[in-house]
């Protein structure tokens, strides 16, 4: 239910585009090919800001097990550029989690830095409590694969995702 519930809101905030075939002669010129593309309120798709919807899979978080994680970022772009905060819920099949984080990168590779918070379940093999479950994230995205780098009181580890 929580993913069906992910996939819905990640559908309602993708950005309205459309575009429209050309028939003048000025559309072979150089620089007239994004002339063709309309943005909502007209905005320049080069400096752009809005939600965007972001999603890993996680083949085996060291916390809460092979996990969904995903959420939304508020992005301002520049140029191939964007940065911005993000917040993601990463449902495991040992627990949950909850982050809030601070993203820079582009198309290609992507810096996220900031704070998860653990729900465990009871089942969980780890046994952790109170400011135990706080740690410090830091993520490296490569194109479509994620390093996630988790830090706190009582462990450190590193996990492999895949996605946007």
């Amino acid at each position: 239910m929580k993913s069906i519930c992910l996939a819905i809101v990640s559908l309602l905030l993708l950005s309205p585009v459309w575009a429209e075939e050309s028939t003048d002669s000025s559309a072979n010129d150089a620089g007239s090919f994004f002339d063709q593309f309309h943005f909502e309120n007209d905005a320049d798709p080069f400096n752009m800001k809005g939600l965007t919807p972001r999603y890993a899979y996680i083949d085996d978080e060291n916390l809460i097990g092979h996990a969904h994680y995903g959420g939304i970022a508020y992005f301002e772009r520049y140029g191939a550029a964007w940065e911005g905060p993000s917040l993601r819920a990463g449902f495991g099949n040992r627990g949950e989690k909850i982050n809030l984080a601070y993203t820079d990168g582009s198309s290609f590779f992507q810096v996220d830095l900031g704070l998860s918070y653990y729900f465990l379940d009871a089942d969980n093999p780890r046994k952790l409590e109170g400011l135990e479950l706080l740690a410090l994230e830091l993520g490296l995205r490569i194109w479509v694969f994620q390093v996630i780098g988790v830090h706190s009181e009582e462990t450190s580890f590193v996990s492999i995702g895949y996605g946007f």
